[in-house]
């Protein structure tokens, strides 16, 4: 995904944010400076070794892969990269809004190599944690549904209903 079309995608979703009614949760405004910074640095990222490492990992309770292996790879970095950019423009205290199962298995796949996915962290300067999932654990699916409607010209058929759909999702997680 072209640096250019991503920095849209962040516009995008702090704009939305900004317009956010519930401010108690907001813990400042993205800097544009630094979200520049950090999204020329997301873009440098490879993520290809943790798609393929979902596809290695897969549980068979997930069945077989949605598309071919070789498309899903391309499209899980593209669309991790587009969750980690969402995470960025959105500064909140608590992260309302989660990935769907398909994009939480290439998530997990990163955070696993832990020290990559600490020097992505400082890279980026910022800390993207993620919550363990309980049953009784909720999320604003409307948040996730606004966020993905603001930005929905990024995202083509395949990898809206491959990495970004509600259905079938099984566990909520959300990154702090």
């Amino acid at each position: 995904m072209p640096a250019m079309v991503l920095s849209l995608f962040v516009l995008a979703v702090a704009s939305m944010h900004a317009k956010a009614s519930d401010s108690a949760t907001v813990t400042s405004e993205p800097d544009q400076n630094t979200l520049n910074v950090q999204i020329e640095k997301l873009q440098a990222w490879n993520f290809s070794k943790y798609a393929s490492c979902a596809v290695r990992q897969r549980p068979a309770s997930m069945g077989e892969l949605p598309i071919r292996e070789e498309e899903y790879v391309v499209l899980a970095e593209r669309a991790l990269k587009i969750w980690y950019a969402a995470i960025l423009a959105q500064p909140m205290k608590k992260q309302n809004y989660s990935p769907a199962e398909e994009l939480d298995l290439v998530w997990h796949c990163h955070i696993l190599d832990t020290r990559n996915y600490a020097d992505f962290q400082q890279q980026l300067g910022t800390e993207i944690g993620h919550v363990p999932c309980g049953d009784e654990e909720t999320h604003d699916l409307a948040q996730t549904e606004s966020v993905l409607n603001a930005v929905s010209f990024l995202l083509d058929a395949k990898l809206l209903n491959t990495f970004f759909s509600e259905r079938g999702k099984k566990k909520v997680c959300s990154p702090l």
